[in-house]
Order: C-alpha cells, then structure tokens, then sequence
C-alpha cells in the first residue's frame, strides 16, 4: 500500500536556549494523525533538539494535499 495521506507536523518546544520550529511533511498509509506524528518525530535528528530546556513542546498536525 503507498502512503496516501499526507500530513505537516509543527512541533515548538516550550523552552529552548535557541529556539526553532521543526516542520516536517510526512506521508503514512491511512488517515492517522498520530502516524504521522511518530513519523515526523523519527525525522527529526537528535542533535537538532539538544538545545531543548524542557520536556514541553506543541505539536500541530494538519493534512496537506
């Protein structure tokens, strides 16, 4: 099965020393936002959150065309 639906995963860190917003378009096979948030996540290079000062961040997921 391809991945059909497509989603952009916003993800803000509450408290950062330089902070960024990480925005990832990421594609899953069914109408599954949470999919799509683990997927964007497993994008997302650990060394690119380092500077997190926190555990608290907000995640806005939307579909995309």
């Amino acid at each position: 099965m391809s991945d059909k639906w497509r989603y952009q995963v916003t993800l803000e860190p509450g408290v950062s020393i330089a902070p960024d917003r990480f925005v990832r378009v990421v594609a899953v096979p069914s109408p599954d936002p949470w999919a799509a948030v683990k997927k964007a996540m497993a994008a997302i290079d650990p060394e690119e959150t380092h500077l997190w000062q926190s555990d608290d961040a907000t995640i806005r997921v939307e579909r995309v065309a």
